[in-house]
C-alpha cells in the first residue's frame, strides 16, 4: 500500500476515528486503525466492538492495499510531522514508512486479516433527516439519559418516528427528569419505528456533527441490532440498545393549574448562586416560590442560606415548591429559546418546561418534598 495526502486531512481523520479504538483490548488489532487506501480514497477505521467510526479522505494511490497501525502511535506520529503532504507505505511484513517534510517513521503494523468484521445492515429500515434536526433530537435529550444500569435501555435516546406525520420524537428519561424533542424528518421506510440509541454513542455522533449543518443530512439504516450513521464522509455504526423504552407520553401531564413565562438566563443564574451553598453530595433541595408576579428563590444549608427574587409577567396565583438544582439548570441549559414557559400543577407534581410557542421540546423535572410539606 502506498499512498500521498495531505497532513491537515490525515490528521483529522485519525483524531476522529482514534476516539473509538479500544484502550485495551485481548484483539491487540482493536487498539489500532484500519487503513485501506483504494481508487481515490483512504478509509480510516476504529471499532471497539460497540462503536465503529468510519473516516474516508482524498489520496493520491499509488498502490492499493490496508493496514492495521497503533493508533496512539500514529496518531501521535501524524500531529508531529510538518505541515505539507505526508506518504504512507507499507510492505509484505507490515512494516511502514511514514514520511513528512524531512521527518521519517518506521513502525509495525498488523495484518488487516486480524481485524473483525464490521456489523452491516441489508435491506435495513431506512431514516433520513437534516443534520441540524438530527443534533438538536441528540443535543436537547442526551442530558436526561440514566446514568446507572439498572434498566439499561434507559442509557440512550430513544427515536420514535411518526411516519405519517414526518415527524420524529427524542426522548431521555431518568426516573426524575424527561426531556423530549420533536423535529421533523425528510422520509423514512421501513417498520422500526423506534429504537434506542446508546448514550456512548450519542456522545460520539455530537462530536461528528458538522459546525455548518446548512444543506448537510444524516442518514440512519436500522437493523434489529445495529445502527449506521452516514453523515457526508463519516460513518458510525453502533449496537442499539434492547428493552422495552419507558411509555413517556403517559407521563406528561395532560393539564395543569398556572403557566408562567421565565428568563431563561435570569432564572438559570439565580438558581447557579444558590447552588453555591450547595453540597452536591446532599439532597437539599431549592425553595421556589412563584408568588404572582415574583419568583422567589432561597435555600438553607450547613454552609449558609441564600435568597434572591425578581419579577416575572403577573400570573395572579401562587405556588412554594422544591427542586435539584443541577436537575433543573440542565433543563434551561438544553433550551435555546431566550425565554421559557413553565407549566405548574401541585407542589407534588413535575415541573414543566416548554417553548413559548410551538412544541418543539418538552422537559420535566420532577420536584422535591419540601421539609414543611
Amino acid at each position: 500500500m502506498i499512498f500521498s495526502c495531505e497532513k491537515a486531512r490525515i490528521n483529522e481523520a485519525v483524531a476522529v476515528v482514534s476516539r473509538a479504538a479500544a484502550a485495551k483490548s485481548s484483539l491487540a488489532a482493536l487498539e489500532g486503525i484500519l487503513l485501506e487506501a483504494a481508487g481515490d480514497k483512504v478509509k480510516l477505521t476504529a471499532y471497539d466492538l460497540d462503536i465503529a467510526v468510519i473516516f474516508s479522505i482524498p489520496a493520491q494511490i499509488e498502490a492499493e492495499g490496508s493496514i492495521v497501525l497503533p493508533a496512539k502511535l500514529f496518531g501521535d506520529i501524524v500531529r508531529k510531522l510538518p505541515d505539507g503532504m505526508v506518504r504512507i507505505q507499507t510492505d509484505e511484513k507490515f512494516m511502514t514508512k511514514i514520511n513528512g517534510g524531512s521527518v521519517k517513521f518506521t513502525i509495525a503494523g498488523l495484518s488487516p486479516v486480524e481485524y473483525p468484521e464490521l456489523p452491516t445492515v441489508i435491506d435495513g429500515d431506512e431514516l433520513i433527516l437534516e443534520c441540524e434536526s438530527f443534533k438538536n433530537l441528540l443535543k436537547q435529550t442526551v442530558f436526561a439519559a440514566a446514568e446507572t444500569d439498572e434498566r439499561p435501555v434507559l442509557q440512550g435516546i430513544l427515536f420514535d418516528i411518526e411516519a405519517e406525520q414526518n415527524k420524529i420524537h427524542g426522548v431521555a428519561v431518568d426516573g426524575i427528569r424527561l426531556a423530549v424533542r420533536n423535529e421533523p424528518i425528510i422520509s423514512f421506510k421501513g417498520m422500526n419505528e423506534k429504537f434506542v440509541i446508546p448514550k456512548k454513542t450519542v456522545l460520539e455522533l455530537l462530536k461528528n456533527i458538522p459546525e455548518e449543518t446548512e444543506e448537510l443530512v444524516v442518514n440512519i439504516s436500522i437493523s434489529h441490532k445495529h445502527l449506521i450513521f452516514r453523515m457526508d464522509e463519516k460513518v458510525i455504526i453502533s449496537r442499539r440498545l434492547e428493552g422495552e423504552f419507558l411509555n413517556y407520553k403517559i407521563a406528561i401531564p395532560s393539564n395543569h393549574n398556572f403557566s408562567v413565562t421565565v428568563d431563561k438566563r435570569q432564572m438559570a443564574s439565580s438558581i447557579e448562586r444558590a447552588a453555591l451553598l450547595v453540597n452536591p453530595t446532599v439532597r437539599i433541595p431549592i425553595h421556589c416560590t412563584f408568588d404572582y408576579s415574583i419568583i422567589k428563590l432561597s435555600t438553607t444549608t450547613n454552609m449558609g442560606k441564600f435568597y434572591d427574587e425578581f419579577e416575572i409577567e403577573p400570573f395572579h396565583n401562587t405556588l412554594e415548591i422544591g427542586f435539584n438544582h443541577r436537575m433543573m439548570l440542565d433543563a434551561l441549559n438544553a433550551c435555546e429559546d431566550s425565554e421559557v414557559k413553565i407549566e405548574l400543577g401541585s407542589a407534588l407534581e413535575p415541573i414543566v418546561l416548554k417553548p413559548v410557542e410551538g412544541d418543539d421540546f418538552i422537559f420535566l423535572v420532577m420536584p422535591m418534598r419540601l421539609t414543611n410539606d
